[in-house]
């Protein structure tokens, strides 16, 4: 499964502390790592919570991000509660520009180079906040179109 088909899944990670979890380690991952991926899995969760948590387990094997410092990118200008709950998640953030020429538009160029192995996930939000823009179709297209492109998810919080 990959991230264009995190819609299709009704997985989830167990909460927080709960025992009962069943994965089956693969051999890039040793099981000494296992709870490492299910920690840093349990925290992506907490800001990425509709992403399904065995996406969130297979992207983390994958990348082997459980050692490193796993990045979201997000807006700016942007709603200041994500970037706070990113660092209360220790996540890093990296913002990458609206275009207020363009209609606030996301700068797509700026996401590709902000983009790197450890990045998790873009956050757009739609209608903006503090902006009052509304993407259109083609442009969130052009967004998901990016994010399939650099294999990531991207979270759109309303739409």
């Amino acid at each position: 499964m990959n991230p264009s088909q995190a819609g299709t899944s009704n997985s989830t990670l167990p909460p927080a502390g709960s025992v009962g979890l069943h994965m089956r380690s693969t051999s890039r991952v040793a099981n000494d790592n296992i709870a490492n991926v299910l920690a840093m899995a349990e925290t992506v969760r907490e800001v990425l919570p509709h992403i399904p948590g065995e996406l969130i387990f297979q992207d983390l094997q994958r990348t082997n991000s459980v050692t490193v410092t796993v990045n979201n990118l997000l807006p700016r200008p942007g709603f200041p509660l994500y970037e706070a709950r990113a660092a209360f998640s220790h996540l890093e953030v990296r913002h990458y520009d609206l275009l207020p020429k363009k209609g606030w538009e996301v700068d797509l160029d700026a996401v590709e180079a902000l983009a790197n192995e450890n990045t998790v996930a873009m956050a757009i939000i739609n209608p903006g906040n503090p902006c009052g823009n509304v993407f259109t179709y083609q442009h969130l297209k052009k967004v998901a179109e990016t994010a399939r492109k650099l294999g990531r998810w991207f979270s759109s919080n309303p739409i």
